[in-house]
């Protein structure tokens, strides 16, 4: 949760009272609020990841042909 929000207190102290009083509605909003930061936390990763592996493949072939000559 305090990713989501950056760790703001008060944000959190307001969702530590919408979950103590069971506050359905807010909760969903909660819900889907996270649900969303971790996909495009997931998508980051995979966009790095990606980003990575194209690096590696290009420093691999770098080095390969250097060996060549």
């Amino acid at each position: 949760m305090q990713a989501v929000w950056h760790g703001e207190m008060q944000l959190i102290t307001d969702l530590d009272r919408v979950f103590e009083q069971g506050e359905d509605k807010n909760i969903d909003v909660v819900k889907r609020e996270v649900r969303q930061y971790e996909k495009e936390i997931k998508k980051r990763g995979a966009a790095v990841v990606n980003q990575e592996r194209t690096k590696a493949e290009k420093e691999k072939t770098q080095k390969t042909k250097a060996k060549k000559k």
